[in-house]
């Protein structure tokens, strides 16, 4: 279990937790800015979590978690609806955009909102067996809007 989300996994059974588990997993082909630092296909191991929290804080690396952590139930689970349940379940355990932009004002949040945002369609696209620029369009539209940016 990444050390990521240790506020978090209390509140999970043992099934849900093996869903959340991808120690070795790429975040994804897009690049992530946070602040000075780009986190390009990061992988998420025990090492990288804690040289991380130690040079960003761990506000920072949850945002990140976030969009990995969502990707990759979708990915593995294939089931976009009980991946969604889970996210949520978990989500709700971490600070939200809103809250990290008014203690990080500094944050460049547009561009965490948008690689979190792609990293989903990109997701939802790979479940529902889309191909092409039409598949990522319709999944776009089934993902964004809404509090943080998408429509869940």
């Amino acid at each position: 279990m990444l050390v990521l989300w240790n506020h978090a996994v209390k509140y999970l059974s043992r099934v849900e937790l093996d869903k959340l588990s991808p120690i070795s997993e790429q975040i994804s082909d897009h690049l992530i800015e946070l602040r000075d630092y780009t986190f390009d296909c990061f992988v998420f191991s025990r090492d990288n979590v804690k040289t991380m929290a130690r040079k960003l804080g761990l506000d920072h690396l949850q945002v990140a978690a976030l969009e990995h952590n969502v990707a990759y139930v979708i990915r593995n689970w294939g089931k976009w609806e009980e991946s969604v349940d889970l996210f949520r379940k978990v989500y709700d355990k971490f600070m939200t955009i809103e809250e990290l932009g008014e203690i990080r004002p500094g944050l460049r949040l547009g561009n965490v909102i948008d690689g979190m945002r792609m990293e989903l369609v990109y997701s939802k696209a790979m479940v529902s067996g889309v191909r092409g620029m039409a598949g990522l369009l319709k999944a776009q539209d089934e993902v964004f809007l809404g509090p943080l940016g998408w429509k869940m």
